[in-house]
Parts: C-alpha cells; sequence; structure tokens
C-alpha cells in the first residue's frame, strides 16, 4: 500500500469520526427537548418585602373646670365665674362643643348678663331644650393642654334692675337662677359639618358637667 492509499483511509475514517460525533451530538439534544418538555415548566416570579401596616387607637380627652365658689348676688356686680375647658395633649384634631343651659323656672336672664369668650361660635338652630344654647370651635392636636375659658372675663354680671323682692320671691321658692355647662368633643376626620359633629357628640354618655347657682 503506498503513501496514496493510506493518506485516503485516514481521512475516511476521520470523517465517520466527524459523522459519528455529529449523530452523537443530534441525540444528545433531542433528549434534552424531550426532557424539557416534559419536565417541570419554571415560571418567571418576584417576591418583595413585607409591608405591615399597625392601626392604633385614637384619643380626645378633655376636663371642664371652675375655680370660682362664690356666686352671691349684688346687683350692678360682677360675679367670677371661669368654666374653663381643657383640650388635653396628644388628643385628635376634633369639634368642641360647649353647651350652657339657663334656668327656665328662674328667669337666669332676668337675674344675669354675661359674654361668650373669643373662639366660640354659637351653633344656630339645633338646641331643642328651653334655655340651652350651644357653642363650637374646631382644635387642633397639640402635644401639650389646650385650655378654653368659656365666658369673657370670667364672670357674670348681675343686672342692676335685680331688687330684693325678686331674690326674696325666688328664695321663698326654693328657687335660684341657674346656669349648667356641660363640654363635648367628637374626631374631626370622620365629620364634614359642624352639625353632623354635634348630631354625634351629643350621644356621648361621658362627660364632665359643672352646675353653678349663683
Amino acid at each position: 500500500m503506498n503513501n496514496n492509499q493510506g493518506r485516503r483511509r485516514v481521512r475516511r475514517a476521520q470523517k465517520k469520526s466527524q459523522i459519528s460525533r455529529i449523530l452523537l451530538m443530534i441525540v444528545m439534544m433531542a433528549l434534552v427537548a424531550v426532557v424539557s418538555v416534559g419536565g417541570t415548566i419554571a415560571w418567571l416570579t418576584d417576591k418583595t418585602q413585607e409591608v405591615k401596616n399597625t392601626f392604633t387607637t385614637t384619643n380626645i380627652d378633655i376636663e371642664l373646670a371652675e375655680t370660682a365658689t362664690n356666686f352671691e348676688m349684688v346687683p350692678g356686680v360682677e360675679i367670677t365665674k371661669d368654666p374653663i375647658v381643657t383640650y388635653k395633649a396628644d388628643s385628635e384634631d376634633g369639634w368642641l362643643f360647649v353647651e350652657i343651659f339657663k334656668s327656665t323656672d328662674v328667669d337666669f336672664d332676668a337675674y344675669m348678663t354675661y359674654d361668650i369668650a373669643s373662639g366660640w361660635t354659637l351653633l344656630e338652630g339645633d338646641p331643642d331644650t328651653a334655655g340651652t344654647m350651644v357653642y363650637y370651635r374646631e382644635v387642633t392636636s397639640s402635644d401639650s393642654d389646650q385650655q378654653f375659658p368659656v365666658l369673657d372675663g370670667n364672670k357674670v354680671t348681675v343686672r342692676t334692675t335685680v331688687t330684693n323682692e325678686m331674690m326674696d320671691a325666688a328664695e321663698a321658692e326654693g328657687k335660684a337662677p341657674v346656669m349648667t355647662f356641660t363640654a363635648y368633643a367628637i374626631q374631626k376626620v370622620k365629620f364634614d359639618t359642624v352639625e353632623d359633629a354635634w348630631t354625634e357628640a351629643k350621644k356621648a354618655t361621658i362627660y364632665t358637667p359643672a352646675t353653678v347657682t349663683p
């Protein structure tokens, strides 16, 4: 066998080897395709970190107090009368109301005169009890107590027209002019109007009244 024949045999053997490798690769690729089709499909997924919302309770706390204790009537004389509503620190934004009741069996206005402190607005048309008026204000939350006097100058004035006969007659009947204050508060966020707020606020069963007989 000459050299040319030997080289031809080597080339034929190399071609067979290449063909065998190509066929093997085709078979392996086919097997991979079968496995991929028959296996579990992996969907594209992702996950974020959790966002935790903690809902805390809200609070409104008020107090109504008065320091004056001497209410003897003398015609024309001013009497110290200082009901003050305290809107407690960290209470929510709210509507604050003060309800004032004046006696009708003894006509309070025939004996006394007074003015409401600044910042209060009369709630028109709501009170359904004779002798009752309601005033309100909006209060913004604060980290300290907020105090709101009810009466201008913290006083009432005995009318100069009051006579001994008027006072004696009332005393004989066991009656006297009476002025009663009641404070209410309700969170502001739920209510669009002061009328809606008052309708709900006056349902409250826990409040602090301050009743004084001059």
